[in-house]
């Protein structure tokens, strides 16, 4: 298959981070490079937040980077990935939504983050992106504080995935999305229907906004008593 993410691709039974090690690699490896293990011990999410890593119970991989783009493009690049991981899942009859800007939902669950951290070496940008999924966890799994918060795909369709085979086609479709990405941007029309946050809700830096939906440049839109606006970071809580 020619592509480049995935071309290489190394396996551990455990790592402590994916993205830790392609971090660590970044100098040595080719861009499009890829790790997954079956364990994390020391997985984690934006800011800082812990990602539950269960032994033989989730997808968890990294994958090596080197666009040339402005550094300001490469948040706008984690919600490329989140494209792509939300069509190969929709070739598979699953559909999700996606939260802006770097997690996957599935029946108003999370079942799936991303996690884009930035290495410059000799004036280049190495960006590692990290992917967690959760595939065979059972409601049981999940600590109490996110039990209702988050899901898995058996225990949304009831199906038992093959990793392997499910990594294949997720490397395949963030490949596409990865050179669409390079020469068009973002698929803002598809992004636009998959809005998981549209019109809900939600609280931003302690105040009450309605979320508006996402702006071309990436910007997540909420009204307030200001009006409407793009935010570019921050976290929303709904």
């Amino acid at each position: 298959m020619n592509r480049l993410i995935g071309k290489e691709v190394f396996y551990f039974e455990s790592l402590d981070s994916t993205n830790e090690y392609m971090l660590n690699k970044a100098g040595t490896l080719d861009e499009g490079s890829c790790v997954f293990c079956d364990f994390q011990t020391k997985g984690r999410g934006r800011q800082g937040r812990d990602w539950l890593s269960l032994s033989g119970k989730g997808l968890y991989f990294s994958f090596l980077l080197k666009p040339s783009i402005s550094l300001e493009e490469i948040p706008k690049l984690t919600i490329a990935v989140g494209v792509g991981i939300s069509k190969a899942l929709d070739s598979l009859g699953i559909n999700t939504m996606i939260k802006w800007p770097n997690d996957i939902y599935l029946n108003g669950k999370k079942l799936s983050g991303i996690l884009s951290e930035l290495k410059i070496l000799d004036g280049e940008a190495n960006v590692v992106v990290g992917v967690g999924l959760n595939i065979a966890h059972d409601r049981s799994d999940f600590p109490d504080d996110i039990s209702n918060k988050a899901t898995s795909l058996l225990i949304e369709t009831g199906e038992n995935f093959n990793k392997g085979n499910l990594l294949d086609i997720l490397l395949d479709f963030i490949d596409r999305e990865y050179t669409y990405f390079l020469t068009k941007g973002v698929d803002f029309d598809y992004l636009s229907k998959k809005d998981f946050l549209f019109g809900k809700k939600a609280r931003y830096l302690g105040k009450d906004v309605i979320i508006r939906g996402i702006s071309k440049d990436c910007s997540l839109l909420i009204e307030d008593d200001r009006g409407v606006r793009g935010i570019e970071g921050g976290e929303i809580e709904f």
